[in-house]
C-alpha cells in the first residue's frame, strides 16, 4: 500500500522542478511578458497602417489639387483609403 509520501514523493509531481513557488511565479511571469510583446507588436503594426493611409491620402489631396484627378475619383479613392 501507498500511504504517506504517494506515488511521486513528498512532494508530488512538482518534485521536478524543486519545492520554490519562484517557478510558478517565474513561469507567470514570462506568459505575463509575452502577452504584452504580442499586445506592443500589435498595436504598432496598427499605426503603421494608419499612417501609411495618412500619406496616401496627401497625396491624393495634392493630384485634386494639381487637377491630376476629378472630385469624383478623389471621393471614390478617399472612401477606398479610410475603409481600410
Amino acid at each position: 500500500m501507498m500511504y504517506g509520501r504517494g506515488y511521486y514523493g513528498a512532494r508530488g509531481c512538482f518534485d521536478w522542478f524543486g519545492s520554490s513557488p519562484w517557478f510558478m511565479w517565474g513561469g507567470m511571469l514570462m506568459l505575463f511578458v509575452i502577452a504584452a510583446l504580442i499586445v506592443i507588436l500589435f498595436i504598432k503594426s496598427k499605426d503603421k497602417v494608419k499612417h501609411q493611409n495618412s500619406d496616401a491620402l496627401e497625396i491624393l489631396k495634392i493630384k485634386l489639387v494639381k487637377g491630376e484627378i476629378t472630385e469624383e475619383e478623389y471621393l471614390r479613392k478617399r472612401e477606398i483609403l479610410l475603409l481600410k
